[in-house]
């Protein structure tokens, strides 16, 4: 009698990833399954992947994260069941974007093709797709978070923030200062629950807040008229609740 055990760990290893043409917003992720006996190496899988996609650009030459846009350079690395996007030799320009006067969402990451980037209307076609509801009726300009409008695609920077904007004029928000500054004693595994008070705490905190909200609130009315930031009293109150949150993370 044959009292061999089968051997479990010999059994070759399969993952399922799900790939995206680079720069075609329109093109349906196509499942690649990847069998360690059939793709041994980095290589043969950039073979296997260009042959599932059929990508115009031609032969699949690099593959990104779809999120922070890294280069994937190892077989180990992917991740089964996650997203991935197939390049060629081109590079991406990867943009931080938000919805103009938004200071409460987090940025939305967008990769643009170097092809396109003498097409400044596709790429507002592409952060209107990626923005979805956040800017009503369309984006129609790009401008940098300080204010300087974006009129080439070639003005873009790798790595930079910019803020989306529709049929309204571009409002001067502190948006690179909300948006990526994190209050002390935060780390980015903790949970999103600020530190616990007690009730003394907690009334000495409001009272202070209201204060602040108050007076920043006044402040920033009479500021209007002589500044060229079209701050509606709705983006006011947004403002100063923002605030508000990010002196409780202080205190």
């Amino acid at each position: 009698m044959n009292t061999d055990k089968p051997n479990f760990l010999s059994q070759p290893v399969v993952k399922n990833v799900f790939m995206y043409r680079n720069g075609d917003p329109y093109y349906e992720a196509r499942r690649i399954v990847i069998n360690q006996k059939r793709v041994c190496n980095f290589d043969t899988l950039l073979r296997e992947v260009s042959s599932g996609i059929q990508a115009p650009f031609g032969a699949v030459r690099n593959i990104y994260t779809p999120r922070g846009g890294h280069k994937v350079e190892r077989l180990e690395n992917l991740q089964s069941g996650q997203q991935y996007v197939a390049a060629g030799r081109e590079r991406f320009k990867k943009l931080d974007v938000v919805a103009n006067g938004d200071v409460l969402n987090p940025a939305v990451r967008l990769l643009i093709h170097q092809r396109i980037l003498g097409q400044f209307d596709k790429i507002l076609e592409l952060v209107t797709d990626k923005m979805g509801l956040k800017v009503l009726g369309g984006v129609r300009s790009l401008f940098t978070y300080e204010g300087q409008i974006v009129t080439d695609g070639n003005q873009l920077e790798s790595g930079q923030l910019y803020v989306a904007v529709g049929r309204d004029k571009f409002k001067k928000l502190p948006y690179i200062d909300l948006l990526f500054s994190k209050p002390r004693g935060m780390t980015s595994d903790s949970g999103d629950s600020p530190p616990a008070l007690n009730g003394n705490s907690k009334e000495h905190l409001s009272a202070i807040v209201r204060e602040i909200s108050q007076s920043r609130l006044i402040s920033l009315r009479k500021k209007r008229s002589g500044q060229n930031m079209a701050l509606d009293d709705v983006t006011l109150r947004r403002m100063i609740d923002v605030a508000c949150f990010l002196f409780c993370w202080e205190t």
